[in-house]
Formats: structure tokens, sequence, C-alpha cells
């Protein structure tokens, strides 16, 4: 073998001697396995290398020797053709050697090595090449036939008789097995690319049959009459990843496989897959880059809304591919469970962040230039970290109501370290009370960052919750319909006061203690028997009077009053 070419000679002026030869050895129980030898060095040094080879045709000008053309480059060789050579150089070797040289071990090595090129390396995709497929089938059955009748007892199975029969399985195992590999990579990759949806995503047979049909198959006559009541079935307009997108059409793939399959062990087989192409995207992707999520905040929320976009879709799955095993309701559940984590985790490092941006040291003389100067750069600070985190969040790259309670915890994290800082503070002066109520208003004007367009709101706010997965009610939901499902004050963006009274939990107390800071210690009793200041603690309270007011009689009178109310 060599210069694109292989050859199989014989010396026929010795072949005669060979047959005696073969004859002699027989009576010493020694020609089956000279014969063996002889063959299988005809298969290791000539049938192999052909059948490696991409493109082979046997050479028309060969008459005393059997040579093959080989091309490395070319188009691939049919498994007709490469069988018509095959039997052609296994008749070459028994017609010149003279002798039955073929033994039946050899002649099964002939088979499989045929079976390897062209039926297991050739396992079609689709359903549409499968039935193609077949039509090699019969021709490598009928190769293999011609084949082992030069045995002296044929296998009872032979081998690509027997690959023949498992055709259904090996297709849906390689189907299965590209899948879950597709997962896998889609997981690993780091370029982020993005599927950003322009518009709401409406579910409906259309788009499954796309889905489907992309990956050149046709849509299971079953999916019709299961889709019926899917109406609702809406994801709201945010941005993917390329990759969750990909994952998810894989996954719908395999359910339409499953949903046209006939055989119920293959069916469950291909849903099975199409279960765990899902979760081991979200496990391998979250593994492999938490480090990027953490650092980019767009990446943390593109990876959250790759989350609810699988679940969404594995809740949708649940509906029209039901089944008595079916896992679709718990790998929704598992998204959102996981976006719902990934979310906290993200907003909670976030919001510590935001906290160590909070100078506790100005708030003490604050009415000091040097100090007032501090306490300005550090509202200038805080905002701006908020805008930035504003941006990799702000609708539609996440639905407004992810937007509003992120936003809502950041505030939260700005808010509560502000209050603790003023009220640890052992005494505030008249002057220092005036600059610590107006900062206090300062930071509580970051709420405007709630405002947002009405055009953006009001492409929300027509939808409705999503459809959730059976026995995922405790996971939230996709759209939260007080914040997305009603109509933006007109001209106002929605009301960004409303947002921040609901979103923020200590947007009032901050307000209060901003009020605390500039009224008598009356008012401030007034307000806590009328219930107004019920976010604050006794002691909070306490430390607030004795830093804002000498000590006296009528202090401590107070004081006790304040922890009995």
């Amino acid at each position: 073998v060599g210069g694109g070419l292989a050859t199989l000679r014989v010396d026929m002026k010795r072949s005669e001697r060979v047959a005696v030869l073969f004859t002699a050895l027989q009576t010493v129980a020694g020609g089956d396995s000279a014969r063996h030898m002889v063959a299988m060095r005809i298969v290791n040094g000539f049938i192999k290398p052909v059948l490696a080879a991409t493109a082979i045709s046997r050479d028309p000008d060969s008459t005393s020797e059997f040579s093959v053309q080989l091309d490395a480059d070319g188009e691939r060789t049919g498994a007709s053709a490469a069988c018509d050579v095959v039997l052609a150089a296994v008749e070459y070797a028994s017609r010149s050697l003279k002798d039955r040289v073929w033994t039946d071990a050899a002649l099964t090595e002939v088979s499989g090595l045929v079976l390897q090129r062209c039926y297991l390396q050739r396992i079609p995709e689709t359903r549409a090449e499968l039935g193609e497929f077949h039509a090699v089938v019969d021709t490598l059955t009928e190769f293999e036939t011609a084949l082992l009748a030069r045995c002296a007892e044929p296998p009872p199975e032979p081998p690509i008789h027997r690959a023949a029969k498992q055709l259904d399985e090996l297709f849906v195992e390689r189907q299965c097995a590209r899948a879950l590999a597709q997962a896998r990579v889609a997981a690993g990759s780091t370029d982020f690319a993005v599927a950003e949806l322009t518009a709401h995503q409406q579910w409906s047979l259309a788009f499954v049959r796309d889905t489907v049909e992309a990956g050149d198959a046709q849509l299971a006559p079953a999916w019709a009459q299961a889709a019926e009541g899917l109406e609702d079935a809406v994801f709201p307009q945010c941005v993917v990843s390329r990759s969750a997108v990909d994952t998810v059409a894989a996954a719908y793939r395999l359910a339409n496989e499953a949903a046209g399959c006939s055989e119920a062990g293959l069916a469950q087989q291909l849903m099975q897959a199409a279960w765990c192409v899902l979760d081991v995207y979200g496990a391998l992707f979250l593994s492999q880059h938490r480090q990027q999520l953490r650092r980019v905040p767009a990446l943390g929320w593109q990876f959250h809304n790759d989350c609810l976009y699988a679940a969404h879709h594995a809740a949708i799955l649940d509906r029209v591919a039901p089944g008595a095993e079916s896992r679709w309701a718990q790998v929704a559940a598992g998204f959102l469970g996981l976006g719902a984590r990934h979310m906290d985790e993200h907003v909670a490092a976030e919001a510590r962040e935001l906290q160590s941006l909070v100078n506790l040291d100005a708030f003490y003389d604050a009415a000091s230039e040097a100090e007032q100067g501090q306490l300005a750069q550090m509202r200038r600070r805080v905002e701006l970290a908020l805008a930035q985190l504003g941006t990799a969040m702000r609708p539609p790259r996440v639905t407004p109501h992810v937007y509003f309670r992120a936003l809502g915890a950041y505030l939260d994290a700005v808010f509560g370290a502000t209050i603790d800082g003023i009220v640890g503070v052992r005494d505030i002066g008249v002057d220092d009370s005036q600059v610590l109520s107006e900062h206090c208003r300062s930071v509580h004007a970051l709420t405007s960052l709630f405002r947002l367009d009405a055009e953006v709101l009001g492409a929300y706010s027509s939808l409705a919750p999503a459809p959730r997965a059976r026995g995922a009610d405790a996971c939230p939901a996709l759209l939260d319909s007080d914040s997305e499902a009603e109509e933006p004050a007109a001209g106002r963006g929605g009301g960004a006061g409303r947002l921040a009274k609901r979103h923020c939990r200590l947007g009032d107390k901050l307000l209060q203690l901003a009020d605390i800071l500039e009224i008598s210690r009356a008012d401030i009793l007034a307000r806590r028997r009328a219930g107004l200041l019920a976010q604050f603690t006794a002691d909070e309270l306490a430390a607030l009077v004795r830093a804002l007011f000498a000590d006296t009689r009528e202090r401590a009178l107070d004081i006790d009053e304040l922890r009995r109310i």
C-alpha cells in the first residue's frame, strides 16, 4: 500500500506449491492455521487499508494483480462499490492461490470491517435519511451473504445481519448521544452568544414545527392534538443565550422523535435523553462559568433568563408530552429553582459590594466640611454603582419584575447600611442631624431608578403569568402580574414611587429616619404611639434619642416610654 494505490499480488509460478503445502499441512492438522495466517495477512495488509481510504476504486489496468486506487480527499465511495471491491479481492486471492484460503474467522473479520465502514460510521441522523439507509442495509446484507457462502460453517448470526436488526436502536442511540454531546459543548462554550428575543415568544405548533424541521425531521402527528389549549404559553421578551435556545431545541427534537416512535422502549429512551439534555446543560454551564457569571453582571442575568427559558419550555412539554414516568415537571421546577438560587446569590453578592461603599466614618461630625464632602462622594459612588448594575439588567435585557426585585434588593442594601451607620453614631449635634437628614433623603431619591419608559413597560402590560409545570407551584412564576400585567401610568413609566414602596423594604424606614433626625422627642413618641415607626426596634429608637438629645430626666422617661410602646 502506498502512493495512492493498494496492490494484492500472488506469484503465479509458486501458487501450485502453496496449494500442495496446504494439503500437506492438513495431514498434520496445520492446514487451517496456515490458511488463517495467510488470510489475515491479506486482511490486515490489504483490505483494512483499502476500507480506511475515503474513495476507493479498482484499477482497470490491473491484470496479473489486484490493484485498488485510494484517495483520502475524494468523494466517499458508497457501500455498494466498497462491497464489490472487497468481494473481488477475496475472489482474486482464492483463485490465485488455487485453494480455499479463507477461513471462517477471517471472513467474519472482513464482514466486521465492512460493517464498521459502511454501516456503523454511516448511521443516519434524521428519519428521512433513515428511510434511505434501509437500501444500504439491504446491499450490505446481500454482500455478507455472498461473502460468508465461502464459510465451512457460517456463523448463526453474522455481524451485518445482526446489526441490521438493531438499526432502529442504533439510530436512537446515535441521536441521544449526539444531543448530549451537543449539550456538553454548548454548556462549555465561552463565547456567550446572545439570542435576543425581540418580541414575546408565543408557543405554537408552528414554533415546534420550525424547531423540528431545522433538524431535518418532520413534526410527529401526535403533537397537533396534544398542543390544544396552549395559547397562553408565552415567554416574555428578554435576552437569552444562543446555547440555551439550541439546547431547548435539541430537547424538542428528541421529544418529537419519541412522539413519533412506535416502540415504547425506544420512545422512553428518547424522552429520557431529552430530560438529560437540559439537566446536563444547566449543571455544566453553571459549574464551568460561575466565575464569569459573577464578574460580569450581564452574563449573570443572561443565565438567569436561560433558566427561566428552559423551565418555561419544560413546563410546556409536561403538558404536550405527559406520561406516567414523565420528568418534565421536575425539570421545570429544577430550572426555576436554579434560576432563583442563582439570582439570589448574584443579588446578595452585589448587595454586599454596595454596602461596602457606605463609609460609616462620614456619619460622625457630619456637618464638618470634610465629612459633607465624604457624604457627597459616597452618594455619587453608590449612584454610579447602581447605574452600572441597572444597565446590566435594564429591560428588555430582563423582564421588568426581575429588574424591580433586584433593584429593590440593591437599594435596601444601601438603605440598610445607611440606617445602621447613622443609628450607630453616639452623638449627633443639631447641625449634624440636619446634614444627615438631607443625606437620607438624597439617598432615598435613588428610587428614581425604578422609573422606566412607558414604552418599555407597555410591551409587557398585556402578559399574564406563564403556565406552571405540575408540582412546581412552590417555584416563582416567570411573570409577576402586579408589575407586568398592569398598564403603566401615562407618561410616568409605571410610577417609581409605587414600585419603590413595593420592592424597597427599607425605603419608608429611611425616610422616617430623615424625619426623626429633625423632629422633637415628643413628635418621635407621638409617631411611635401611632404605629408610624414600626420598622424601628425599641433599641434603635433609644439609641437615636440618646444621640440627638441631651441627657436629662425627661429624655430617660421618654426612652422608657418608647420601650413600653
